[in-house]
């Protein structure tokens, strides 16, 4: 299985993307899951509104592609006053 993670601006412009190769012996088939984490560096990131988007290929194409997307916004940093 493939796994694609690929952070999107609001204006559609790539910020992050991977994509990495999933062995099947990792795939929990009696749940139908798998489960990963990312760490995707914000810190040059404008405040604004980005959507994270997940797709999952079966490497056989025997299964469909499965897609979920994440709307998260990146606030501007307020520095709090003594």
């Amino acid at each position: 299985m493939t796994l694609e993670s690929t952070v999107l601006a609001a204006d559609g412009r790539v910020m992050y993307e991977t994509k990495d190769t999933i062995d099947s012996s990792d795939f929990d088939a009696a749940r139908r899951s798998y489960q990963c984490s990312l760490r995707i560096p914000l810190g040059d990131y404008a405040p604004g509104r980005y959507v994270l988007k997940v797709q999952a290929r079966s490497s056989t194409g025997k299964w469909p592609t499965a897609t979920r997307r994440i709307g998260f916004t990146v606030a501007p940093i307020t520095r709090q006053r003594p």
